[in-house]
């Protein structure tokens, strides 16, 4: 967005799923950032549960409805349950469908700066507004109600974040060739369309047979273009790789390697036991746990 304007100092991000804020000093360093972790009020996908009740289309039909609304009720923007909780005692107290969209609408938008960004203290005096929601007028007229500032909006505000990596790539290949270094790009190119293109559910036993813990047996998804095989799902980073060209270290597997190398040199396995000749008289027999701490 300070590609499009230096002065901005304030950035109202809004996802389906998620919430950013952040804002800027004078010379462009990030004074605060920050994104949710659990709560969705005030997100996208906050806003889309409402406004399917009414059987309303976020991107047209609500931000049109509520434009034309006379007046806006207030509903509860502490919490998303209340929110709907409150958007079906307006329908039952009889409220228009344009009244309950612009209740939503600035809902939504409230949620998101009083609860999540803070209130005024936090924001500057140029801010801009990015995301998905932001797309819709409504929403950009209730922010600019709830915050009191004028917000700016650029076209394609909902691809800022891709945008906004693509110009540091950009400057980064330039400060590598400024320091006669070459940069070789890891684009497939447009071809990709046309490549073979495979997708698969599996649990990870199946996948990965002994290696898997078997405790959870996670249902994985395997994503496989040409060569390159990716991994996805699950609760360990077994279900979470990277392309087989570039694997990333799996601390799990380097962890039970470790841990099966001491456990066989101090004792043995669960299965061997039967087999020892062990005089029970003269022993005393220690055994350890293989689970939850023990295994990690």
């Amino acid at each position: 967005v300070r590609h499009c304007n230096p002065e901005i100092d304030t950035i109202f991000e809004v996802g389906g799923q998620d919430m950013k804020f952040t804002s800027f000093t004078g010379d462009g360093t990030v004074k605060e950032a920050k994104m949710n972790y659990s709560c969705q009020a005030g997100s996208g996908q906050t806003l889309e549960n409402m406004a399917d009740v009414i059987n309303l289309n976020v991107e047209n039909s609500l931000q049109q409805a509520a434009l034309k609304a006379d007046r806006v009720p207030v509903i509860d923007s502490t919490c998303g349950v209340f929110m709907e909780m409150d958007e079906n005692r307006l329908i039952a107290e009889g409220f228009s469908k344009e009244e309950i969209a612009a209740a939503i609408v600035r809902g939504t938008a409230a949620s998101y700066y009083f609860k999540f960004v803070g209130g005024s203290q936090h924001a500057g005096d140029k801010c801009s507004a990015q995301g998905g929601p932001p797309l819709g007028k409504a929403f950009l007229a209730a922010l600019a109600q709830v915050t009191e500032k004028q917000i700016e909006a650029y076209p394609h505000r909902e691809m800022f974040g891709a945008w906004g990596q693509a110009l540091d790539i950009i400057e980064n290949i330039k400060q590598l060739e400024a320091q006669g270094k070459s940069c070789e790009s890891a684009f497939r190119g447009w071809d990709l369309v046309d490549m073979p293109f495979e997708k698969r559910r599996v649990s990870c036993k199946e996948l990965f047979g002994e290696k898997s813990c078997g405790v959870r047996d996670c249902q994985l998804e395997v994503f496989s273009i040409e060569e390159d095989e990716i991994i996805t799902g699950g609760f360990c980073p077994r279900g979470n790789s990277e392309s087989a060209k570039k694997p990333k270290t799996n601390y799990v597997e380097k962890y039970h390697k470790i841990y099966e190398k001491h456990f066989k040199k101090q004792g043995c396995l669960l299965g061997e036991l039967s087999s020892l000749q062990i005089d029970k008289q003269e022993t005393v027999t220690v055994g350890i746990k293989r689970s939850t701490a023990t295994l990690g």
